[in-house]
């Protein structure tokens, strides 16, 4: 018992307690992904869509509306479908006038025009690769849910 008390108080101050600063307000989401038809595009590993403005009545993006990038992937787990949502704002640069851009190649990753700073996307965290760009923040990323067979919700409310 004492050995194993002794690795929970060194891991206890070994761990990480590094918090990521939020380097701008957070936009208010609700979002119905919809893969039979408004979204049918996301259909395939790392197919994207930007969304910046709110669909149907049912959805909500908070103002200014400065969008959110859905990605498609897997679970690193399950190996299932998975869709990711990450804000458009670059977390370097943290102003609303300046979107990350997807790869056109569809290879999961994005970057920012202004700064340079590319992002992985592939996994969800929305991670900087730190080989391009002078970023170290993620990306914010919002939960998706699957609602149905063919229906997600992208919501942080």
């Amino acid at each position: 018992m004492k050995r194993f008390s002794l690795i929970l108080l060194i891991l206890f101050f070994v761990s990480c307690t590094k918090v990521q600063e939020q380097r701008f307000v957070l936009q208010t989401i609700y979002l119905i992904i919809d893969l039979t038809a408004r979204d049918k595009e996301l259909v395939g590993t790392y197919n994207f869509k930007e969304i910046t403005a709110p669909r149907i009545a049912s959805e909500v993006m908070s103002k200014p509306y400065i969008g959110v990038l859905v990605i498609s992937g897997l679970n690193s787990i399950s190996g299932e479908e998975a869709y990711y949502a990450f804000d458009l704002r670059c977390p370097y640069e943290a102003n609303n006038n300046t979107k990350i851009q997807a790869d056109p190649e569809k290879n999961g990753y994005a970057s920012c025009p202004t700064c340079g700073s590319k992002y992985d996307l592939r996994t969800g965290i929305g991670f900087p690769t730190g080989d391009e760009g002078p970023s170290t923040y993620h990306l914010i990323s919002y939960p998706v849910n699957r609602k149905s067979t063919n229906e997600w919700v992208v919501s942080n409310y």
